[in-house]
């Protein structure tokens, strides 16, 4: 098991956004700056979003007193019992809410499961994200 301190520790969260497949979360901090958790699908893989544990929008309005990774081996969610793959799990909590977002990869071995969390920038200051008048976009998709 491996566990990995995120950046937003200590952050407040303004909104919090899902994809509609569930292939990415998006977090909007109330400093600005965006962040993304997903996976960069390769060829092969199934990495998704297993499961939310706890109400995630109730994260907002509240300084993070936990924000963390966890990454472990172990046996898929569905289907056939000898197959392994990677959880991931994200921790996060307030004095509020306590979320876990658990993600399942599973590949051939030859391909990544890795789920990322990254910084994508500030709305203020990046041109990463695109602002036009009609919401925000990232690769051409808009995402609010």
């Amino acid at each position: 098991m491996k566990v990995t301190k995120l950046p937003i520790l200590g952050q407040v969260i303004k909104r919090i956004i899902i994809g509609e497949d569930k292939s990415f979360i998006l977090f909007f901090m109330i400093n600005g700056d965006v962040w993304e958790m997903y996976h960069d699908q390769n060829c092969c893989e199934v990495v998704e979003i297993d499961d939310i544990e706890g109400e995630i929008q109730k994260l907002r309005n509240s300084y993070l007193t936990q924000a963390e990774k966890v990454t472990e081996r172990g046996l898929q969610p569905k289907g056939d019992e000898r197959d392994e793959g990677t959880w991931t799990f994200y921790k996060l909590a307030t004095e509020k809410e306590y979320v876990t977002i658990k993600w399942f990869g599973l590949s051939n071995g030859w391909y990544s499961e890795e789920v990322s969390f990254i910084y994508l920038g500030n709305l203020e200051n990046e041109n990463y994200l695109k602002r036009n008048d009609y919401g925000i976009e990232k690769d051409n998709q808009k995402i609010i």
